[in-house]
């Protein structure tokens, strides 16, 4: 089920009162709020003249369409798993990578992710 009413009500407060020209913060906000809310909360700045997130960073995160949640990684729990990986050793990877590439330190490619994921094993 989706987020209730007031709660993205919220969440669009606080996002039309987020400021920020940096792109890993953007990513992370796209990535908890949604392309959506975060795209409503550009619009309500503008409307408003008021100084926020930057709508070119934006903008572009969206059509290059980044990374910017477990579901858009290049690989996913099934890939840990063939490589030996049980329980929650599984979320801290993929959560790790995910930040990596949010950051942009490994592409978000199925064999750099598996090579970093190697890395990692305990």
């Amino acid at each position: 089920m989706g987020k209730s009413f007031i709660q993205r009500v919220c969440d669009l407060k606080v996002l039309s009162e987020t400021q920020t020209k940096d792109l890993y913060e953007i990513k992370v906000l796209l990535g908890h709020y949604g392309f959506d809310l975060v795209q409503q909360a550009l619009q309500y700045q503008k409307s408003f003249n008021i100084e926020g997130i930057d709508p070119e960073i934006a903008k572009r995160c969206v059509l290059e369409n980044v990374c910017v949640s477990l579901k858009t990684l290049a690989i996913n729990g099934d890939d840990l798993i063939a490589l030996g990986l049980s329980g929650k050793h599984i979320k801290t990877i993929l959560d790790g990578l995910l930040e990596k590439v949010m950051r942009e330190e490994i592409k978000n490619e199925k064999t750099y992710l598996l090579l970093g994921a190697i890395k990692e094993l305990p």
